[in-house]
């Protein structure tokens, strides 16, 4: 027999009172709060449990990351010894009906005294461009006849539209580039490149500092600062490299 409306009022008013009643309450909770505790203890522990497997692969994660970093590290040190003989010339007029790279080459190097015997291979490299030349590269025979050019280029190569750099490692490469960027918005003085170590100063006359990645980069303090605090004339850091010997064809 279906309950009717009035019945179901009543039995709604009935349940209402009961559940009123403290000796009702404390009954159901009794019930009902051990089950909830239990199952809320269940979830604390597989919550615990995913935790510590997170922080776990967290930390085998952030060794190998260094492993790679160590390895990537130790590549480009073994990349950049086998090119410390080798230097990259920009602003040779490349003619794309044909050209001698070795007259317009000997034309930069001769007056910094270096001959063709001087010289392993040259040629251009990279993709052609319309109205830009490409680089031509350089490998002496010997390390001394790359430094003989590393050290006259300032100042022979000044107020020419000839540059004279290392031949830099990708990475380096790189951080040379974003270090020039970063001169050219004022937020250092100086960055260069020697035997590929880049090296920036803050200030003209301040601390040479050593840039082995972007994070170093990035620390770099401002030039107010260094100001501010009287820093600016800091002696040079140990990594630093002798006065007069700052560049790998010209100062960034």
């Amino acid at each position: 027999m279906p309950i009717t409306r009035k019945e179901a009022d009543e039995f709604a008013a009935l349940l209402a009172a009961a559940l009123d009643q403290p000796i009702v309450q404390a009954k159901l909770k009794s019930i009902f709060g051990q089950q909830l505790n239990d199952t809320i203890k269940k979830i604390d522990e597989k919550v615990r449990k995913l935790e510590d497997e997170i922080e776990k692969d967290r930390k085998h994660l952030k060794a190998m990351r260094q492993k790679m970093d160590q390895l990537a590290s130790l590549i480009d040190a073994q990349e950049m010894y086998s090119r410390r003989t080798s230097i990259r010339i920009s602003g040779i007029t490349e003619n794309p009906r044909g050209e001698d790279v070795k007259e317009d080459v000997l034309r930069v190097l001769s007056p910094m005294g270096i001959t063709l015997e001087a010289i392993n291979r040259m040629h251009r490299v990279g993709k052609k461009t319309p109205n830009r030349p490409r680089q031509v590269l350089v490998q002496f025979i010997s390390y001394p006849s790359k430094e003989k050019v590393m050290s006259q280029a300032p100042t022979l190569l000044k107020g020419t539209n000839i540059f004279i750099n290392e031949d830099l490692t990708e990475k380096r490469a790189t951080l040379l580039y974003e270090a020039r960027k970063l001169r050219r918005e004022g937020r250092i003085a100086q960055c260069w490149s020697r035997d590929g170590r880049i090296m920036a100063k803050v200030t003209l006359n301040g601390r040479k500092h050593l840039i082995t990645s972007l994070d170093d980069l990035a620390g770099l303090p401002s030039p107010q600062s260094l100001v501010a605090s009287g820093d600016e004339n800091d002696p040079s850091s140990p990594s630093s490299i002798s006065p007069g010997s700052e560049q790998s064809g010209s100062l960034g």
